[in-house]
């Protein structure tokens, strides 16, 4: 089986313009300090190593956030489920080990409950809500993104906490990394969340089931697709 510590460390090599990479760049006026990119790192690692070999469905959505990933270090997840701050998930369902957020709390850019819990994420909470309250166990699914990095709008200060759809070439980037992404776990079956996950997955000829993405008042119709096609099909 292939090494979850080799593939990180290759997702750090890719740097490309208006993208941030949570496993290899730092930003001082948003990361806590220098060693926020190795917490991501070590996040990330905990919570693959958790489910390979015992996930059965693999969530692939868009790209990772500025909500989310960015600073969580690990896809559909925010720090404040990583630091025990959410109602509906627990840190230890995302990782064993312990949690740490790589946001700084002192951050002007960040509102009093971000400095204060960490950041949230809506897509986070519906997806992870679902997936439990449809009885799921926590290591039974894994998230991924089509492009795994953060596509931001700007790079004018305080802009990279925005998000934006990635390029053709993006995605092309990221299909190439969702076959190393893949061989960790060639036995799940894929669940892609939204377009463009699922028109990437298709133009690859690999086997997938749509799901709306659950952003833009579509949460409902989310939650009804997993409830009709995950574990039914």
């Amino acid at each position: 089986m292939p090494s979850i510590p080799t593939f990180i460390t290759q997702l750090t090599h890719y740097h490309l313009p208006s993208v941030f990479n949570p496993w290899s760049d730092y930003d001082p006026d948003l990361d806590i300090g220098p060693a926020a990119p190795a917490i991501r790192r070590d996040q990330l690692q905990q919570y693959l190593k958790l489910r390979q070999g015992r996930a059965r469905y693999l969530f692939l959505a868009e790209a990772v956030g500025y909500q989310g990933g960015r600073f969580s270090g690990i896809p559909i997840t925010s720090e404040r489920i990583l630091l025990g701050f959410h109602d509906q998930v627990r840190s230890e369902d995302v990782i064993s080990g312990p949690c740490r957020r790589t946001s700084r709390p002192d951050c002007p850019s960040l509102n009093p409950s971000e400095q204060a819990k960490g950041m949230a994420e809506p897509t986070a909470t519906i997806v992870w809500g679902t997936l439990l309250a449809h009885g799921l166990k926590p290591e039974e699914f894994v998230f991924w993104n089509i492009f795994p990095f953060h596509p931001y709008k700007s790079k004018s200060p305080g802009k990279t906490l925005s998000n934006r759809t990635p390029t053709a070439a993006e995605l092309a980037c990221g299909a190439e990394i969702f076959h190393h992404f893949h061989a960790l776990f060639p036995a799940v079956q894929i669940f892609a969340v939204g377009a463009k996950a699922s028109q990437t997955l298709a133009e690859l000829n690999i086997l997938f089931f749509h799901l709306p993405h659950p952003a833009n008042g579509h949460a409902n119709q989310f939650r009804e697709t997993v409830d009709k096609q995950v574990g039914r099909v």
